[in-house]
């Protein structure tokens, strides 16, 4: 079950649930953009609030840590790759403090620390809100742009949301099957990816061929008007009241 509640929509009867779709979307992207280009100082106040939204969610803070542990290899895997200098590991001469030098290890660790608020931030949104507002909040962002199939985008970006969740359930019930059989100890590597790729694509191309037969059944079509509540205004201003303070911690640091 580590990986059953990723990405999946927790519902509880919290205010976090309740705000608009708008207003944690656009809140979420204004704090991975902050992250993205910000000085370090700003995680800690991104660390903080991701845990003052997770309580006021009210969301198991067991999903915060497998989630954690689901990713750990691979942000270890990426903070090895770019805390060490490669040119100076393949001298035999160069010292360890050259190998792994101070300011690489600093950029390694900024950089883990980032992706991991990110994709915990991620997983925060995708637990407090439905799949259906985040279609509407996707839509009501691409109307103003001309050109754009804003209703099939939207629909897209729900459905995307739903099938990746999927997919993680997905590919923990074929671990389990493949422990279930001893599978894991077969000490051929190329046994053991071949035995869950294949079937993890089998299925993701199910699950697509399903969804595609649906939408047509239900006779789903671009030009179906579709109405969205207006924004309300105390969290609008909310979201532009968060992006002045990311603003303002970003160029108030040297």
């Amino acid at each position: 079950m580590a990986l059953r509640l990723a990405l999946h929509y927790i519902p509880r009867s919290s205010r976090v649930h309740r705000w608009d779709a708008r207003t944690k979307l656009f809140g979420v992207m204004a704090v991975g953009g902050a992250m993205l280009f910000s000085k370090a100082a700003v995680f800690p106040v991104a660390f903080s609030g991701l845990l003052g939204l997770w309580a006021a969610a009210r969301l198991p803070w067991l999903l915060l840590l497998r989630t954690f542990r689901a990713w750990a290899p691979f942000v270890g895997l990426l903070f090895i790759v770019q805390a060490v200098s490669w040119e100076a590991l393949l001298s035999p001469e160069k010292a360890v403090t050259q190998v792994v030098p101070l300011n690489f290890v600093a950029m390694a660790a900024a950089s883990s620390a980032r992706l991991m608020l990110m994709i915990l931030w991620a997983v925060l949104f995708t637990a407090t809100t439905k799949t259906v507002d985040v279609q509407r909040a996707v839509l009501w962002a691409l109307r103003p742009v001309p050109f754009a199939p804003a209703r099939r985008i939207a629909v897209m970006a729900g459905l995307s949301m739903h099938l990746f969740a999927t997919l993680l359930d997905d590919l923990e019930e074929i671990r389990n099957a493949q422990r279930a059989r001893l599978g894991d100890r077969s000490k051929n590597p190329y046994r053991r990816i071949k035995t869950i790729i294949l079937p993890l694509f089998r299925k993701a191309f199910h699950r697509a061929e399903s969804t595609a037969l649906a939408l047509s059944a239900r006779g789903y079509r671009d030009d179906v008007t579709v109405d969205v509540t207006p924004w309300r205004r105390a969290e609008m201003l909310s979201c532009v009241g968060l992006c002045a303070l990311l603003l303002a911690l970003h160029r108030g640091m040297p």
